[in-house]
Order: C-alpha cells, then sequence, then structure tokens
C-alpha cells in the first residue's frame, strides 16, 4: 500500500504533464551500457504549495543526489545540464552527442503536494498531509538515437503509512524523498 502513494493526487497533475510512451526496454539493454552519459534533468511543480526557497533548492538537490547515486555506481557523467523550462529531449540528444557522450539519459521529475487518506479498508482510516515526486527516465543511444528505455510515472513519497499503528507511520524528510526517488529511477537505468 506504501508504493500507492500519490497516485490519486499526482495522476492527473503529474503524471499527464510527462506524456509520451509507456514503459519501454529495448532488447538487450542493460544498465551496464551506461557508464559514460550526459545528464539532463528537469524536475518541475505540480499541484501543491511549494515555497520559493524549495522551488529554488529541488532542481539542485535532486540533481546532486542523482549525481552522487551515479558516482556510487561508477558511473560519471561526461555532461550535465539542469533545466526549469520545458523539456526538449532531441535537444538532450543532441547536446550528448557534441560532448562525446555514450547516452543522453533524461530525467524528468514533478513534485506535488496535496492531501491523502490512508488505510481506507481499516477501522484506522486517516488524512495527511504529502509530497510526492513522480519520474520519468529515458535512456537513448547517441549513436543511432534509438531509445533503449523509458520507464514513465516511479513514484516516491515522503509518507509511509502503518494501517496497524497510524502513530508508527513516518514522515520522510526532503532528503530522504529525493534519494527514495533517485535510487527507484537509477534502479531502472542500472538494472542488469
Amino acid at each position: 500500500m506504501r508504493r500507492l502513494v500519490l497516485v490519486a493526487l499526482l495522476v492527473a497533475g503529474c503524471a499527464a504533464g510527462l506524456g509520451g510512451p509507456s514503459a519501454m526496454r529495448a532488447p538487450g539493454y542493460r544498465g551496464a551500457e551506461v557508464r559514460r552519459p550526459a545528464l539532463t534533468v528537469r524536475l518541475g511543480f505540480g499541484p501543491g504549495d511549494f515555497t520559493k526557497q524549495e522551488r529554488q533548492e529541488f532542481p539542485e538537490v535532486y540533481t546532486t543526489a542523482l549525481l552522487d547515486a551515479l558516482n556510487a555506481q561508477a558511473v560519471v557523467p561526461v555532461d550535465v545540464q539542469v533545466t526549469t523550462g520545458k523539456l526538449d529531449r532531441a535537444a538532450a540528444v543532441a547536446r550528448a552527442r557534441d560532448v562525446g557522450a555514450d547516452q543522453a539519459v533524461i530525467v524528468e521529475a514533478t513534485a506535488g503536494r496535496g492531501l491523502r487518506t490512508y488505510c481506507r479498508n481499516s477501522r484506522r482510516m486517516f488524512t495527511t498531509r504529502v509530497t510526492g515526486l513522480v519520474a520519468r527516465v529515458d535512456v537513448v543511444r547517441v549513436t543511432d538515437g534509438q531509445t533503449r528505455l523509458t520507464e514513465p510515472d516511479i513514484e516516491a513519497g515522503d509518507f509511509e503509512e502503518d494501517c496497524d499503528a497510524p502513530k508508527e507511520s513516518r514522515r520522510l524528510g526532503a532528503d530522504e524523498l529525493i534519494a527514495d526517488s533517485v535510487r527507484k529511477v537509477l534502479a531502472n537505468v542500472l538494472r542488469p
């Protein structure tokens, strides 16, 4: 049930904005292909009240967490671009080609915030405010422009409910939320 965090909140607002195809993994794709990527990251904001400081810091913190996680896997990007505007996948692939990268890894994440009800099928139903991230990742081989991997709707939320003991439910900090999103994104990209 924890994995369903923010489905109702983000499906209409955030996931629809990501657009594009459903999940796709090219035959023969292996995470080991990703060794010298050009990384393009966009973190946008969907529904919810985010402060000016959060809007400034989230993209930087997300990108830093992504770079740290890649470095821990011995994957060193040859170029990193962070954008706040509309993401142009063709331009990201062209940029990757220009800097001599093997792949373009394109990550688009959207943050959303709102109320969510948990434990509907128990006597201890409760509602709380949650923040979530819905990410999409594409891996495109630069030599021929072939999409090797597309994973839309990779969800992470800042609340872990405990329906048996609601007071034991746990709220994640922003850094933990971002780390969880990055972990899930890279689990898809680097999966053997």
